[in-house]
Parts: C-alpha cells; structure tokens; sequence
C-alpha cells in the first residue's frame, strides 16, 4: 500500500468515528437553541476541560505554535508558557459569574449578556460583528493546517487543497446534525488524543537527538539563538500573552464559561487547565519545534509550519506517522467546530433575531442554525483554499480585535457597576478600531502588537466614559451586582 493510501485509510477511520459520534450526538440533540449551542449546560469537569483545552489548542498549536518554537525557541515558549498559564486563570476570573448570569437569566452569547446589562440592542450586534470578523480567520487557520499537513506529510501527494476540502466537509456535517453534544465528546477523544501523540512525538524527537543533553548541546553549537530569550521584542511578546492569555473571552470560548453543571466545575476546570495546558500541552511543543532544527534543519518562513509533517514524514513508519497526520486533523477539529457552531450563534441570535426582534419557535431557530453552519462552511472553506499566510500572525492578530474589544464591557458587567452603555460602546468601537488600524493599515506601531494598542486605547476609552456618563440602569446593577452580592 503506497503512502496516499495508507494517509487516506488511516484519516478516514478517524474522521469516520468523528461522524459516527456526529451521529450519536444528533440522537440524543433536543431541538432547542439551548441544548444545541450548549448542551443544556450539564457539562462535568472532565467534559469541560477537555472541550477547553481541545478548542484552545488547535492546528496553530499543532503546527504554527511548533514553527513558531523552531523560528525562535525560547522567546516563543516563555511567552507560550505565560498565556497557557494565564488563560487558566481567566477562566476563573470571569467564568463563575459569567455562569451565574447566564444560568439564571438564559444567556447563550456574550451578546445577549451585554446586551440585558447595558440595556441596549445595538451593542451586540457590534459584538457580534466583530466576533465574526477575529473568528473567520483564526477558523480558515485550522482548514489551512489540515491541508498543510496532509500536502507535507505525503510529499505531495495529497493536495493542499484536497486536505482542506476533506477536514471541512467531514466538520460541516457532524456540526450540521449533532450540535454542542457532537462537538464536546469530540473534543473530548480529540484533546486526549492531540495531548498523547504530541508528547509521544516530542520525546521521540529528543531521543533521536540524543537526548536532552545533547539536544541543547547541539542547540548550542547549530543554532544558539534559539537559546536566547530577547529573540522577540517586548511589544510582540506581551501582546501575543495577552492575547491567547485572554482568550476565554473569545465567543467560542466564553459560550464554554456557560456550560458548566454548576459554577463550583469551573473551579476545578481552570485548576486542571493550569496543568494541563501550562504544562502537558507546552512543554512537548518546544522540545519538538528546538529538536527539529536538527533532526529537519533549513526551514524558513511558511515552510516551518511544516515541520511537524515533514518530521512524521522522514523519521516515522507511513501508518504511524499517518496517525500523527490525524492528530493534526484532531486539533485542527476540535477548535474548528466550536468556532463553526458559536459563528452560527452570533449570526442566527446577536445578528438576526434579538436586534430584529423575531419570534421564531425553537425548532425553527435550531434549523436556522443548522443552515448557518452550512453557508460558514462553504465560505470559510473559499477562504482557507486560498492560502492568506503564516498560521500564527493571521490567527493571533485577528483574535486580538475580538479580546480588546470584548475585554472592558465584559469586565463591567461582572466587576464595576459604574460604567453604563456609553462608555460600553466607546470601548468596543475604539478598541476594534484601533486594533485592525494597527494590524492592516499601520502594522505594529512602535513594535507593539495590536491587541496591547486595542486593550490600552480601548480601556482608557471605558474607564474615562464609565465616569463620566450616566451608569448602567439601576435594575440592571441589581440583576447582576446584586447577584453576586447575596452568594
């Protein structure tokens, strides 16, 4: 059997049980919009960590974040290891009284959060708009990776393009019938499985090496600036902490703050993640990205978003590194289908029936959704085939116009009760603004990566306008800050 065929067998067993539990998820999927974008917020800590971690460790991780480790080294895992400790953390900042609110009063979007809080319509839509904007690349990033690993891998032999057009059918479909119930137990064997092979591979990569010893020996004298932690500058290191170090305020990862049992989980979810993406998750992608300058030496720019294929490809028997192959599928996976279902949330809820006021019953709204899903899969599809650029950059820069703009209304709604709708809208607008200006118009002013130019404009913009304009309505502070107070 020749390696495309063995590529091909071993991807499609996989994607197979991916749709078989596509499958089991539709079964038991009630057709409301609760139960389809959430999963009637029953989730464990052991499903809700690994639907976390598997969302938040995707292909950029699988491939960029191992490019990025083989570019750099240690500047980029000092700053990997600080946003993997920091997102934890966040978690358990915001996520209880995100969880509170959200129970008690419906919620299933950031959105529709702000929105009953500040008392408006209109600043969800804004959210909502942005969040399409930050997700549509960060999703066209996992396609990419699918195809780019599969096309590297084979040497070829598997087309760029057909790699992505097999990762987002397969997607499309379990997302389209099983909703969240599909996409937390595939996240759930696709998080484990990425964990497990990542590891595995990493200390295969040092033992080929060497050892430890010899791999930094070797560092040392091959490539020493690898060793050395001033590699990137200070603007580009703190923005890229700040930015996956925040990114449970993402919409795909905030709509998991809401799915726990009860806000005690989440606790224990964040302690888990300290671990295992602070750690489990780190360590083994540097040692792999540092280990492959020697064992894959030469590669430059986009070319080292390949190393992890080219490694599997050259030091690996076919079905084993064809395993690996769908490991990479698997991170790519299990952040991709969050996406995909929280994109058709914004869309279906922030964009047309709340500003819209539509009344539509659930069975109706479920459909819409499921349509949504399709459109954005044909659409995200289009974009990833024509392949924009580096995994990291485009993935990173997007998400930053997101979490600057979400951060500071977020932060009021749950923890200062003096800032109202304008100083709500100020920040939003201004910190979007500021972080696409400093993206695509004027890259990077100063060396300082955009979201550190979105969050400091757009949180100066809200706490000068939240003192100075009227705060939010006296019900509103009751309905959340009262919350709080009376647990």
């Amino acid at each position: 059997m020749n390696l495309v065929a063995i590529v091909l067998t071993v991807i499609g067993a996989y994607l197979a049980l991916m749709l078989a539990i596509g499958y089991w998820g539709y079964k038991r999927t009630k057709a409301t919009p609760e139960d389809y974008y959430l999963g009637s917020r029953m989730l464990g800590m052991l499903t809700l960590s690994m639907t976390l971690i598997a969302t938040y460790a995707s292909m950029w991780t699988f491939l960029g974040a191992v490019g990025g480790n083989y570019r750099i080294g240690l500047s980029f895992v000092s700053m990997m290891m600080m946003w993997n400790l920091l997102w934890p953390m966040m978690l358990w900042f915001f996520g209880p009284r995100a969880w509170l609110v959200g129970k008690k009063y419906g919620y299933i979007t950031y959105s529709e959060l702000i929105n009953d809080y500040y008392g408006t319509r209109v600043l969800g839509v804004i959210a909502a708009i942005v969040g399409i904007i930050a997700l549509v690349p960060y999703i066209a990033v996992q396609l990419m990776g699918g195809g780019i690993a599969l096309e590297g891998f084979t040497q070829g032999g598997i087309p760029y393009a057909e790699g992505v057009l097999l990762m987002i059918i397969v997607m499309v479909i379990y997302v389209l019938i099983g909703g969240l119930r599909s996409v937390v137990w595939t996240d759930v064997i696709q998080g484990i499985f990425f964990l497990a092979t990542m590891l595995c591979l990493s200390l295969y990569a040092v033992h080929l090496v060497g050892g430890f010893g010899a791999l930094f020996s070797k560092l040392a004298t091959t490539n020493p600036t690898l060793l050395k932690p001033n590699n990137l500058k200070f603007g580009i290191w703190i923005g890229y902490v700040l930015t996956w170090g925040n990114a449970v305020v993402l919409p795909h990862m905030f709509q998991r703050l809401l799915m726990a049992k009860k806000p005690e989980i989440i606790g224990k979810t964040a302690t888990s993640l300290s671990v295992l993406s602070g750690w489990v998750q780190t360590v083994p992608v540097f040692l792999l990205g540092v280990a492959a300058t020697i064992l894959i030496p030469g590669l430059t720019g986009a070319a080292t978003d390949s190393a992890t294929a080219l490694f599997a490809s050259k030091y690996l028997p076919s079905w084993l590194g064809a395993t690996i192959i769908a490991a990479a599928f698997a991170a790519g996976m299990s952040t991709l289908d969050s996406q995909l279902l929280t994109s058709s949330s914004l869309l279906v809820l922030d964009l047309y029936i709340d500003p819209l006021k539509k009344k539509l019953s659930p069975k109706e709204e479920t459909l819409l959704a499921r349509i949504m899903v399709l459109i954005l899969g044909i659409i995200i599809a289009i974009i990833a085939l024509s392949r924009p650029g580096l995994i990291v950059p485009i993935s990173t820069a997007g998400t930053a116009i997101a979490i600057s703009s979400y951060f500071f209304p977020l932060l009021g709604a749950l923890y200062w009760p003096r800032a109202g709708k304008a100083a709500a809208y100020t920040s939003m607008i201004v910190a979007a603004v500021t972080a696409i200006v400093t993206w695509l118009v004027f890259p990077f002013p100063l060396g300082i990566y955009n979201v550190l130019w979105g969050l400091i404009l757009g949180g100066i913009s809200y706490f000068l306008v939240g003192l100075i304009a009227p705060p939010p309505p006296r019900e509103s502070i009751e309905k959340f800050h009262g919350l709080f107070k009376r647990l």
